[in-house]
């Protein structure tokens, strides 16, 4: 059941989900909320990523990923944080913090 369910995702995600795109796309950008719309889009991606590689993440990262309510970023900084980083994990902090300065620490969803 959860494969079919993940196949009629894929098929709506490339049928109707384009049209949406584009529509949101040019509606946000009418309303000046073009960066809004990119960044929810961003952090749904985020969390979505979240869940379709927590095996390699919890592997090469740290535990505990895989929650869809949960960003890779948060979950990062809270393993930094425990000090309980894996092989890849500093570096995958490192690049994080060129980007954006303590992007994981402050990235912690103290909820979740």
């Amino acid at each position: 059941m959860g494969f079919l369910l993940w196949l009629i995702a894929i098929i709506l995600k490339n049928t109707v989900g384009v049209i949406g795109f584009v529509y949101s796309v040019i509606r946000s950008l009418f309303k000046g909320e073009l960066f809004w719309y990119f960044y929810e889009l961003s952090l749904a991606w985020d969390h979505f990523g979240n869940v379709l590689l927590q095996y390699p993440l919890n592997d090469l990262i740290g535990e505990g990923f895989g929650n869809i309510k949960e960003s890779i970023s948060s979950r990062t900084g809270k393993c930094e944080r425990d000090k309980k980083l894996k092989v890849a994990g500093p570096d995958f902090v490192r690049v994080l913090n060129i980007i954006d300065e303590n992007h994981c620490k402050d990235a912690i969803d103290e909820i979740v």
